[in-house]
């Protein structure tokens, strides 16, 4: 369902997008806020008092704001925008056909200021055109946090508690690199992030960050399979493996996490060949070896 309506704000201006989802959900207060926010930004681009190039950033970053506080709405409220997007009268989640059945993946990416770039933005979409082209890709949601920070994060797991959390970003072996409330580096430690996932039950965590490994064993207590990485590895090579893994995933219909993993890395061996053999996946603080 999320994934379905951020398609559709996508192919919005923001400020459209917002008239729509505020008219669907009028108490949000959220929106309200972020409406006002760029009712300001028009007045001053239009004004004079700001150039076009300051103008396209701040859209940029309102739009992120509404991605962010979509991905964090109640499922009723999802209904709601749905329901006015697609001209399904009945907003009850119910009633929307495919919506309650499908599993969710978290994409969540960091890419702070003060840290190399990576290229995040060109993983999400293509993790996206694979899942789409899966013969199963209408039992698949896929939803981003882009700039994830430890708030949005808990936040999100604690409301949408999705099947799969993906994080694409800077990591080593002692945790994860998120944003900070100013998109500034913050490491978020292998304890923590223990203490995070044992209160929530996944089929599958994704670290695709260097180093990632030894974080995947600490949290695979925790879930049934996490992929970690035992190296450093270029942003091809992430992309390439990510998007093999989901694509067979989502095209199997029994959601073959351990066939899925094998054959992505049988492409990788191909295509990358010299970091092939970084990808691992473990179960129960057990990493499993596989031909």
């Amino acid at each position: 369902m999320l994934t379905e309506i951020l398609d559709q704000i996508a192919e919005m201006s923001i400020p459209e997008a917002l008239m729509m989802v505020r008219k669907a959900v009028p108490d949000n207060n959220d929106l309200r806020m972020l409406k006002a926010q760029v009712n300001t930004l028009e007045y001053d681009f239009h004004s004079g008092t700001i150039t076009q190039e300051v103008y396209q950033i701040g859209i940029v970053k309102k739009r992120k704001a509404l991605v962010f506080f979509l991905g964090r709405m109640k499922e009723g409220d999802l209904a709601k925008i749905y329901s006015l997007f697609f001209g399904i009268e009945n907003t009850s989640p119910s009633v929307i056909s495919g919506v309650q059945s499908k599993t969710e993946i978290l994409f969540m990416a960091a890419t702070p200021v003060d840290a190399d770039r990576l290229q995040i933005n060109v993983e999400y979409d293509k993790i996206k055109d694979a899942i789409n082209a899966s013969l199963f890709r209408d039992n698949w949601a896929l939803f981003p946090i882009m700039s994830v920070t430890i708030n949005s994060m808990v936040t999100t797991l604690s409301g949408k508690k999705p099947a799969i959390v993906h994080f694409s970003g800077h990591s080593g072996t002692n945790g994860i690199v998120l944003s900070n409330e100013s998109n500034k580096y913050e490491v978020v430690k292998t304890e923590v992030l223990k203490s995070i996932f044992s209160q929530f039950k996944t089929q599958c965590i994704f670290l695709n960050g260097c180093y990632s490994a030894a974080v995947a064993k600490e949290l695979s207590q925790f879930s049934n399979y996490v992929i970690g990485m035992n190296a450093p590895f270029g942003d091809n090579t992430a992309i390439i493996f990510s998007s093999s893994f989901y694509g067979l995933l989502c095209n199997s219909k029994e959601s073959d996490y351990l066939t899925s993993f094998t054959l992505a890395k049988s492409i990788l061996m191909v295509k990358e060949e010299n970091e092939s053999n970084i990808p691992e996946i473990w179960q129960n603080g057990e990493k499993i070896t596989l031909l």
